[in-house]
């Protein structure tokens, strides 16, 4: 899966194989829009990305997928 970002928007793209086309996803899966929160929140950790990014990401999948839980937009915690 490749993601781009365009303005204020997100991108989902996917292929079958290795040599195939890019097609663009018209509506990407919950799964995929969580492991983009989870690449946002890691590349603002190394300072890469300002943390607004992650909030105006949060606002889009909790408005594309309203009956997501608080707890599946939270970092999974590692036990310890």
């Amino acid at each position: 899966m490749l993601r781009q970002h365009v303005g204020k928007q997100w991108i989902f793209y996917q292929r079958e194989k290795r040599f195939d086309q890019w097609a663009q996803v018209e509506y990407p899966p919950l799964e995929d829009w969580l492991a983009l929160l989870d690449s946002v929140q890691r590349r603002i950790n190394r300072q890469l990305l300002r943390p607004e990014a992650e909030v105006r990401l949060r606002k889009i999948i909790l408005e594309r997928f309203p009956g997501t839980n608080k707890e599946q937009l939270d970092p999974k915690k590692q036990p310890g």
